[in-house]
């Protein structure tokens, strides 16, 4: 099993400034290589945050005081928001890993990784999700340090070739991986939310948040938060590597008790 200890970590500006570097060199090939499913799920979250928001609106506006249909479009958004993050994480660190692993355009197996991922992606998000959950209607606080301190679980299931193996636990080597970074990634996540926000306020200004009443201000937002996405994901991705250096080949399997040699 792997530890936090077994390698030196690095100064938290130094890993930022590493991250930056790397998130800079590798922006345009991700780009390049991965447009059409990018550019396909951010379509998708595009028309799911629209749908999800004007059904809100309408029972608001309605005057209709259904909790079940409430509670019933509040548990969509949240199953689609972990099917499509752990898409989205997937597109993005997997590129950007094989670019780097290959020093070139990612090869056809990229894809079949993602897939391969991809429900083990959800299951632990769920997992995630329900560790932060419980803790907010205790206290606010407790269930955002959680969230924060789980932000790597999606990595770790695509590159930890121990979590594969089953030898570690997503959350607890997430755990385990932030502790001395927590200011640093939570200063990320407040990034990540912060500047689409922005953005999209901007962008759209008066004319509203649907594409119906606005087409114009709300595509420039959304093609103006692709690409700070992607920035993103790819920050979150060089931070988790300097934190946790990858290996190009899977450890060997541990050796079965009472097996002859």
């Amino acid at each position: 099993m792997t530890s936090s200890k077994e390698t030196p970590q690095p100064p938290a500006l130094r890993l930022l400034a590493d991250a930056l570097r790397g998130t800079a060199k590798l922006f345009g090939p991700v780009i390049a290589h991965a447009w059409p499913r990018l550019l396909f799920l951010h379509a998708i979250q595009l028309g799911a945050s629209q749908f999800f928001s004007f059904a809100m609106d309408f029972i608001r506006l309605s005057g209709r005081e259904d909790l079940g249909l409430i509670a019933l479009i509040a548990a969509s958004e949240l199953i689609f928001s972990l099917l499509w993050s752990a898409a989205w994480i997937l597109a993005v660190a997997t590129v950007a890993h094989e670019t780097l692993r290959a020093h070139a355009a990612p090869g056809p197996g990229y894809g079949e990784e993602m897939v391969k991922h991809f429900n083990q992606i959800v299951i632990e998000q769920t997992r995630s999700m329900a560790a932060i959950l419980w803790r907010a209607p205790l206290l606010i606080i407790p269930a955002l340090v959680q969230y924060v301190r789980l932000t790597f679980v999606p990595l770790i299931v695509i590159f930890d070739p121990h979590y594969s193996m089953g030898q570690v636990d997503a959350l607890k080597r997430s755990r385990e991986l932030t502790r001395g970074y927590f200011l640093l990634l939570a200063l990320l996540v407040v990034f990540s939310t912060l500047v689409p926000w922005t953005v999209e306020e901007l962008t759209q200004g008066s004319g509203g948040p649907w594409i119906w009443e606005n087409p114009l201000g709300v595509l420039v937002s959304s093609a103006l938060t692709l690409p700070i996405n992607v920035a993103i994901s790819l920050l979150l991705y060089f931070v988790f590597r300097g934190i946790n250096p990858l290996p190009e080949t899977p450890p060997p399997a541990p050796a079965l008790e009472g097996a002859g040699v």
